[in-house]
């Protein structure tokens, strides 16, 4: 997170937002490569990486990007939405243990590819419609979220 933090004010939360953007598609992805443990362990660390950088520097533009006085609003609509894209994600992987409810013979397995598609088709359609809205070392900011 230190790295993370660092690296978000040298070049701005947005560009470290775009780079972990682009590994976190990766993640299921590199599951679906081997079934040896110590590789599994190297891609959940390479996760964590992945997931710290992107959650940090979410939260931090969420933080730059509004007034004080519609912030507490924000952030919860925020966490209301990683909620439900957190249930909604793992809610085909659950409904495939159940043969009763229509998926005989799927694996969670088979749902990875699925998975790294959509965190990548999310990343392209709102990554780029963001604007940097704090001063960085190396670039200036504008206001992205207008609290009027």
């Amino acid at each position: 997170m230190t790295r993370w933090g660092r690296a978000a004010d040298r070049i701005g939360n947005l560009k470290v937002m775009f780079v972990t953007g682009a590994m976190v598609p990766l993640i299921p992805l590199f599951w679906l490569v081997s079934t040896n443990l110590v590789y599994l362990v190297i891609v959940q660390v390479f996760s964590g990486l992945a997931w710290a950088g992107f959650n940090l520097c979410s939260v931090n533009y969420l933080y730059d990007a509004t007034g004080a006085e519609d912030r507490t609003k924000y952030l919860a609509y925020f966490n209301c939405g990683n909620g439900l894209a957190a249930g909604a994600g793992a809610l085909p992987g659950g409904l495939s243990d159940y043969p009763h409810a229509g998926f005989n013979g799927i694996s969670g397995v088979e749902h990875l590819p699925d998975s790294g598609i959509l965190r990548g088709a999310t990343s392209l359609i709102f990554l780029p419609r963001l604007k940097e809205v704090r001063k960085s070392k190396h670039g200036s900011g504008r206001t992205a979220i207008s609290t009027s």
